[in-house]
């Protein structure tokens, strides 16, 4: 009997030191899970828009990570996130547009980045047949025409300056049509804004050439903000000096 308890109390040593070491085991995993997940919880991203013309939004753009190795894609509205890692390059891609790179660091946690169009008419397609612009807003987005990159010594006014860059606008009499008439009744003329007030064709004949930063050809959708007015499509002319007007 001595003998056989002696065995027991062996066995029931061994247990404990068993039972110990599978504790010491789940103890030491426990803490490891602890001290890796709020590691895990602690990821940063980078939030961004991207868009082209300055505030045409471009749709299903490509956003790939050099360090993370991951990609990305815009939503309807150009926005995107993706995870930020330490000195990593974010490349941003979408068909018809040239690519661009940017650098980030830990500290960034918002961007936003404006693509360059190609500028043919390839790359046109390409980026309507790809979803990243509509057909509409595309076109109004090239029909924007800006005089900081062109030379127009030789215009001796806006008039003569739009008729030779917009073959889609008609000058009708004393009236710019961008549609093409449709009332009979009523009139067909654009409405003409210039530095954000509405004016009419007597004033665009007495502003220079050499005066103009920007013009803006609207229409459809991208006319209707203006309500009514913009049925029949709008003219946006910018000057240099903001005050002009």
């Amino acid at each position: 009997m001595v003998a056989a308890e002696y065995i027991f109390m062996i066995i029931a040593i061994i247990n404990k030191k068993v039972i110990k070491r599978i504790e010491n085991k789940i103890m030491f995993g426990l803490l490891l899970l602890l001290s890796i997940s709020p590691a895990k919880g602690q990821e940063k991203f980078v939030y961004g828009k991207v868009t082209a013309f300055n505030s045409m939004l471009i749709e299903n753009a490509e956003i790939s990570s050099k360090k993370g190795k991951v990609s990305v894609f815009t939503d309807s509205l150009g926005r995107f996130s993706i995870e930020r890692f330490k000195k990593d390059k974010l490349l941003f891609n979408a068909p018809g547009f040239k690519s661009q790179s940017i650098k980030i660091n830990e500290e960034s946690d918002s961007i936003s980045v404006n693509l360059v169009f190609g500028g043919t008419e390839k790359d046109k397609q390409v980026a309507i047949g790809g979803g990243y612009m509509n057909a509409e807003d595309l076109t109004v987005a090239i029909d924007q025409y800006n005089l900081d990159e062109n030379s127009n010594a030789s215009y001796s006014n806006i008039i003569e300056l739009m008729k030779a860059k917009y073959a889609q606008i008609q000058f009708v009499g004393r009236e710019i049509r961008i549609r093409g008439g449709k009332s009979v009744n009523s009139s067909n003329a654009a409405l003409i804004i210039v530095n954000e007030f509405a004016t009419d064709y007597s004033y665009l004949e007495g502003i220079v050439a050499s005066d103009v930063k920007s013009i803006s050809v609207l229409k459809g959708a991208a006319a209707s903000v203006y309500g009514s007015r913009g049925a029949n499509g709008v003219v946006i002319v910018t000057l240099k000096n903001a005050n002009t007007k």
